[in-house]
């Protein structure tokens, strides 16, 4: 199990993330910060950058901020 801090952008022109440090990293969102948008893209993003299953990617806080602490399953 692993811990990482995101700061996040939404409404941007494309996907991208990028690599801050080994636990830190900035990820650019498409989708609006409306209705949890953003954040179920978040982690759709995130599995798929960390090669793991969308539901191995969880919120520890930070679900209504732009920086947010997620938790990495590779169970």
């Amino acid at each position: 199990m692993k811990q990482i801090l995101v700061k996040v952008k939404p409404s941007s022109r494309q996907i991208k993330v990028e690599k801050i440090s080994n636990s830190e990293f900035k990820v650019f969102l498409t989708a609006v910060a409306q209705n949890n948008q953003a954040n179920r893209q978040l982690l759709k993003v995130l599995a798929k950058f960390f090669q793991l299953k969308p539901g191995q990617v969880l919120f520890k806080s930070g679900l209504k901020s732009r920086t947010k602490k997620i938790i990495l399953r590779e169970d």
